[in-house]
């Protein structure tokens, strides 16, 4: 969640579901104002529908997955930037993962929401891209200043950290 201090509008990335969204934004005296989703897949869309209709917000995402995201209404474009409620972020295309994969980078919250194209000692699973695809868009990710903070579309340092274990002990 993204919100200013002193606004009760709250910009919501990827929710997976909306009960655990709805309680966060009540404990803080929040409103859902709008969803930003990085891919279509349905653990970062799946509470979409319900929080847009129960808080009447909008869902962007990418222009490629503007018809397979539910309940999306604009579709954002490649190093489009953006401003809702305050906050400013531009749109970076990384594909790989999935074809229409974007990052957000809210550079006044030194912040990057990667969605699944990076994680901690990992990276994501190619569904629909290619491995240079991919490679372009990890690179991508690097030109992002070095104080940035990463924020991946799931929590799996300790299985990479297994995994690369196993191959480089």
């Amino acid at each position: 969640m993204l919100w200013r201090e002193g606004s009760k509008d709250a910009i919501i990335v990827d929710p997976s579901e909306s009960k655990p969204i709805v309680s966060a934004l009540k404990s803080r005296g929040l409103e859902a104002a709008l969803i930003l989703n990085t891919h279509h897949h349905h653990d970062h869309v799946g509470g979409n529908l319900e929080l847009a209709s129960t808080f009447g917000c909008e869902v962007w995402c990418s222009a490629h997955d503007l018809a397979r995201v539910p309940g999306a209404k604009r579709g954002l474009a490649d190093g489009e930037k953006s401003s809702f409620a305050g906050i400013s972020w531009e749109t970076w295309a990384i594909p790989g993962h999935t074809l229409g994969q974007v990052a957000y980078y809210v550079e006044e919250a030194k912040s990057l929401f990667v969605g699944d194209t990076l994680f901690s000692m990992g990276c994501g699973r190619l569904f629909e891209g290619t491995n240079e695809q991919m490679h372009a868009s990890l690179t991508r990710l690097t030109k992002a200043p070095p104080d940035t903070r990463l924020h991946v579309g799931h929590e799996y340092t300790i299985k990479n950290g297994e995994f690369a274990e196993s191959v480089e002990p």
